[in-house]
């Protein structure tokens, strides 16, 4: 045999050896691989359901059951209960049974004693005891016509003179004394209107609104006219020519009485004042 033929043989014969050795390994870890596998997880087994339902269609069977240690809830075994584990300390009670009967039972009164029959009267004055009306500690009577009567008439303020205006913060050196008018109706206010001078004397006077009463406005008039205010300043009396003249009103509210045959008695002072 050629040595190129023989050559050619044995490279054959070692890529064959070559091919069967990478097989072999191959097989030899998927061998492996297959016997070290985790076992997938397996089905379980069906459970038998070992409660079972009865329908207590009776009231002897439903008393059996209640009787039973296991038919109350099992939560009560952990609380203090009658039917729990400190059931047999507690103290039970029987309930109570009213007995009624018909039994009457005849009338005893309570023995008096003959010898204490007087007696019980002097104890019932003795526990009560009045105290005497003593006349003599009691005010006396008011006196007949000792006590005023009260009246119904109307009772109107005393005549007044009010001035406002400029004139308000000088005060008058002869206030009048005003009189009180009869008159069947209430009068209303005199209102004038007065000028005066530096020395406090009044130069003209002129009426604004009447009372109601002729008289009473002209005796207004009058008197406005010899009223005399302070003067505007303290100095030489012939310098108080040249002061301002002053405005001011007269306010003459009236008192109204009942009308009399007799003039008001008041009236002549006030002028002559």
């Amino acid at each position: 045999m050629p040595a190129g033929s023989r050559r050619s043989q044995g490279d054959m014969n070692r890529v064959r050896r070559w091919g069967l050795l990478v097989l072999g390994c191959v097989g030899a870890h998927v061998a492996l691989l297959w016997w070290l596998e985790e076992p997938g997880p397996r089905a379980p087994a069906p459970v038998s359901f070992g409660s079972s339902i009865h329908l207590l269609a009776d009231s002897w069977s439903a008393e059996r059951l209640a009787g039973l240690p296991g038919a109350q809830d099992p939560a009560v075994f952990a609380l203090p209960s009658i039917h729990g584990f400190s059931g047999a300390t507690w103290l039970t009670f029987k309930p109570l049974r009213h007995e009624f009967t018909d039994t009457q039972i005849a009338q005893q009164w309570l023995e008096l004693r003959a010898e204490d029959m007087g007696n019980y009267l002097t104890d019932f004055f003795a526990t009560n005891v009045f105290r005497p009306m003593r006349i003599a500690d009691e005010p006396l009577p008011p006196l007949i016509g000792s006590t005023l009567r009260e009246t119904f008439d109307l009772a109107l303020p005393v005549s007044e003179l009010r001035v406002s205006g400029a004139l308000a913060a000088r005060p008058m050196l002869n206030p009048p004394r005003l009189p009180a008018w009869p008159h069947t109706e209430i009068l209303t206010n005199t209102v004038l209107q007065i000028l005066v001078d530096g020395a406090g004397n009044a130069l003209s006077c002129a009426m604004l609104s009447g009372c109601g009463l002729k008289e009473a406005d002209t005796y207004a008039v009058k008197l406005a006219s010899t009223i005399r205010f302070r003067a505007a300043r303290a100095g030489n009396s012939q310098n108080r020519g040249s002061e301002p003249l002053v405005a001011g009103k007269l306010t003459f509210i009236w008192q109204t009485i009942a009308p009399t045959s007799a003039p008001p008695a008041s009236a002549a002072s006030g002028l002559t004042r």
